[in-house]
């Protein structure tokens, strides 16, 4: 791969990590065993109808998952989704003010787990392709966005601090006060 070629891809198109991620996260959704089973119907959500029915047949998952993700990662994915979800439900029923989600992807633990909390902010930091790809495909969905605090960052040129200022994001302010 010509990488000089490929090295502003981002600024173009959508992360291709967030895309498999998802595939990954819904094709979790179908599985039997409680060691790889997700409860992330919004991936699922976020696909092509037919990658979605494609998903569906485990025989045909199974297949490619083996030929198109490196041994591996489905299961580093769905290992890292299952840490990451608990830790946001401790957070959450921990009463944080404000969660910050970096490099958030086509992440949808926003929408699927925050449930009736209305005191928690979520803050999604990512690249604008991705964020405008994700809001366009929640859109054509339906799906709500509750709270939702979008973040768009140009890695290369923003400084981070500044970005999550500019939202509303508070630094220091872990609890809510009850």
């Amino acid at each position: 791969m010509n990488l000089k070629k490929d090295k502003r891809r981002i600024e173009k198109k959508s992360s291709r990590t967030a895309a498999m991620t998802c595939v990954c996260r819904a094709s979790s959704f179908y599985e039997k065993s409680p060691y790889y089973k997700s409860n992330d119907n919004i991936a699922l959500q976020l696909l092509p109808k037919f990658i979605h029915l494609l998903i569906k047949s485990k025989r045909i998952r199974s297949f490619l998952l083996k030929k198109l993700i490196p041994k591996g990662i489905y299961e580093y994915v769905i290992a890292r989704t299952k840490v990451v979800d608990e830790i946001f439900l401790n957070a959450i029923s921990d009463n944080f003010n404000q969660i910050l989600l970096f490099g958030a992807g086509f992440d949808s633990r926003g929408i699927r787990l925050i449930g009736e909390n209305e005191k928690t902010s979520i803050f999604e930091l990512d690249v604008t392709t991705t964020i405008s790809d994700k809001l366009k495909q929640y859109k054509k969905r339906k799906i709500d966005l509750g709270k939702i605090i979008f973040v768009e960052i140009d890695f290369n040129t923003e400084k981070i601090e500044d970005k999550l200022k500019m939202a509303g994001f508070q630094y220091n302010k872990k609890r809510i006060r009850k």
